[in-house]
This record gives structure tokens, sequence and C-alpha cells, in this order.
């Protein structure tokens, strides 16, 4: 599909990166109630959750708004899941040059204006010259944080339910 993304952001008087999102989703929505899809995996790999936690953290987010990029999440008729948040973005690349893959890469990944692919140019590189495997480290990150909130989450639940049950 082609969507005109400027013209759309024209209309929904929203920035480029949140305008493609939305009809990008809107798009993957349309098909899986079209085919009966109740599975939408994407691509989303080691790397994204490293730069959407930093993000996140840099900007303040505090409790479950840390969490990163979910392995696993409710989406319209099913369940969106990205099967490559355990791999990074170099193992992906060699995996298609290995398997002569061509893959489509968007050129806005390449501008500075975003504050994703600043992440991405200058502080990942630094992160993985520390430690290769940082991306291990921000995903097991990522699942502590939605574990510890679902749990509370419950509990306060379990509380509440039982404080007003005695009254």
């Amino acid at each position: 599909a082609s969507i005109d993304i400027e013209k759309k952001m024209f209309l929904d008087k929203k920035g480029m990166q949140e305008t493609s999102r939305k009809y990008r989703y809107q798009f993957f929505e349309k098909i899986m109630h079209k085919f009966g899809y109740n599975k939408l995996a994407l691509g989303h790999h080691g790397d994204d959750q490293v730069e959407t936690i930093l993000m996140r953290l840099t900007r303040g987010s505090t409790g479950i708004s840390r969490d990163g990029i979910q392995a696993k999440r409710p989406f319209t008729v099913g369940k969106m899941v990205r099967p490559l948040l355990s791999v990074t973005k170099k193992e992906i690349e060699e995996y298609c040059r290995y398997y002569q893959l061509q893959p489509r890469i968007d050129p806005s990944n390449f501008k500075g204006d975003y504050t994703r692919n600043r992440f991405r140019h200058h502080v990942l590189p630094f992160l993985k010259r520390e430690n290769k495997n940082i991306h291990e480290h921000f995903q097991r990150f990522s699942e502590e944080i939605t574990d510890d909130e679902r749990f509370l989450n419950k509990l306060t639940v379990e509380k509440m339910e039982n404080m007003m049950c005695k009254n």
C-alpha cells in the first residue's frame, strides 16, 4: 500500500513519525480483518529496544512507561508480536546478506532530526563498545519492569477489592 503521509500530516496536524505510525497501524488492522489474521509480526529488534528505553528514561518516564517495546501485546482482533527483540540490527543485516535478501530501509532512519536517530547514531554505538550484549540487558530490564508493574497492579486491585468488601 502507498499512503500520502505528507497530506495526512497536513490534515491531522501531526508530525511525520506520529502520522506514519497511525496510518501504518490502520493499514495492518484492515489487513488483519480482511484476511482473518490474529497475529501481526513486526521487525523491531534489540537495538530498537535499547533506543526506546533510553529515550523514555531521558524524557523522565516512570513506572510502566519505562518498559520499552513489548514482545507481545493485544492488537485489533489478535496480538502484535515482535520475535526479533532478542537479536541486534547487525545480526539481521548479516542474515540478509547471507541469504541475499534486500530489506526495505526507511530513509528517515538516517536523518538527525529525530530523537531516536540521535540515540541510534551516537549513544548506541558507545554502549555497544562498552558491552556488545547491551540489548540483552535492556530486554531483561523491559521484562522485569513489565512483570513488576503487572504484579503491583494485581496486588492493588486485590487490596482495593478487599477494602471495598469490608465496607
